[in-house]
């Protein structure tokens, strides 16, 4: 995780996570969010849920809806 954050530039708090196993879990102690994933795998919802609980727990709730589709 260490190299992926130094090769992006990405921050660990800014990060999402989805695994299925649960274990994986301990990349929350680097501040990287952590979504666990069910037999039926990653589809919209899941994304979409974890992003929204992403966006809660950071205090960005509100912000940035539609962002990149205003007109110029």
């Amino acid at each position: 995780m260490r190299r992926l954050r130094e090769k992006s530039g990405v921050e660990f708090r800014d990060m999402l996570f989805f695994d299925d196993e649960r274990r994986n879990r301990e990349v929350c102690g680097l501040g990287v969010w952590f979504v666990l994933v069910g037999a039926a795998g990653v589809d919209c919802g899941l994304v979409d849920e974890g992003v929204g609980e992403w966006r809660r727990e950071r205090g960005f709730e509100g912000e940035g809806e539609g962002e990149g589709e205003r007109g110029v």
